[in-house]
């Protein structure tokens, strides 16, 4: 009998043997030997199978036992490490298991493999973090007591050679540092101190998309969540950083994100204003063609932003609230 039809079974005798308690037949429980073997024998494997949280354990014990051999790509022990994180980082979508990933140890486990030589195992662990830590408080509190930011935050920014053996662990670091500061507070005084943002100018300038994708949408992120940090943005020249990136990409996100991040500070931020109608930058020019690819790939949201933007350097801010 396969397992999935096991909890079909153990409804289908408590159905009976319920119809058969309504109808006064005490004398038997359940319908035949057979049966009443059958689920004895379930209740002791469902009794004696291993629990969630008896997996994690498991997994953590492979992967310290792992740490300690060598892992060579396509040996049974390295495929028995890539097996653990992707059923840790299973179970970890729920919150519950991901704290108890934390009570059990596994926290700096985990971490150590940033640090590991094989690529892909550094990016299964960076994925993993990013998923304990995503809408989730008590993980995130104590990532950063193991100051997991200064493990992250110099695998973002990677050089175009090394794009293709670096690029998903940067793509995956950035995801997860983006769970862990987005929305929190101490998390991002944290990701300022560690020099967070000289990090995703880093990977912004990168030329792989998805990584450049991560790191605007941090940045956006940032921006509208914490007017503190404008000043910081228009210090180290970001406003250069997003205007030579704006044009029209194959993702049409990334030119969403970086005209967000415009308009949230440049809204709010007079330097920055100032510093965007830099005739060098040739904003003007850039914002109409935007305005006219965004037309002829039906994108009348991202049109909207361009022309808003457009007016808004156009313009003073006290012109544009009349």
């Amino acid at each position: 009998m396969s397992k999935s039809s096991v909890p079909q079974q153990i409804l289908r005798c408590a159905l009976e043997a319920g119809a058969r308690a309504d109808a006064g037949d005490s004398a038997n429980d359940v319908s035949s030997e057979s049966d009443r073997q059958w689920l004895q024998n379930t209740l002791n494997d469902i009794a004696s199978s291993p629990t969630l949280v008896d997996i994690l354990k498991g997994c953590i014990e492979k992967l310290k036992q792992g740490w300690e051999e060598d892992l060579v790509p396509g040996s049974s022990n390295y495929e028995s490490v890539e097996t653990c994180f992707e059923e840790m980082s299973n179970l970890c979508e729920d919150i519950d298991l991901a704290c108890d990933l934390h009570k059990l140890g596994g926290f700096p486990v985990v971490i150590k493999y940033l640090n590991h030589t094989d690529n892909s195992i550094q990016t299964k662990a960076a994925d993993l973090i990013a998923i304990v830590a995503q809408n989730n408080e008590y993980c995130q509190t104590k990532l950063l007591e193991l100051k997991i930011l200064n493990q992250l935050l110099p695998k973002i920014g990677i050089s175009d050679n090394c794009a293709g053996s670096l690029g998903p662990v940067a793509v995956k670091a950035v995801y997860a540092v983006s769970c862990i500061v987005r929305q929190n507070q101490t998390a991002l005084e944290q990701f300022v101190d560690a020099d967070g943002f000289s990090c995703l100018i880093k990977g912004m300038q990168s030329t792989l998309q998805k990584l450049q994708l991560k790191c605007v949408f941090l940045l956006r992120s940032i921006c509208e969540e914490n007017l503190k940090c404008h000043n910081v943005i228009h210090d180290m020249g970001f406003v250069v950083q997003l205007a030579a990136m704006l044009k029209w990409y194959d993702n049409a996100d990334i030119t969403e994100f970086i005209l967000d991040i415009f308009l949230s500070v440049a809204s709010k931020h007079d330097d920055f204003q100032k510093s965007c109608k830099d005739q060098s930058l040739n904003l003007e020019k850039k914002l109409g063609i935007i305005a006219d690819e965004s037309v002829r790939n039906e994108r009348d949201d991202i049109k909207a932003k361009s022309m808003k933007l457009f007016k808004l350097l156009l313009f003073d801010k006290e012109d544009i609230e009349r």
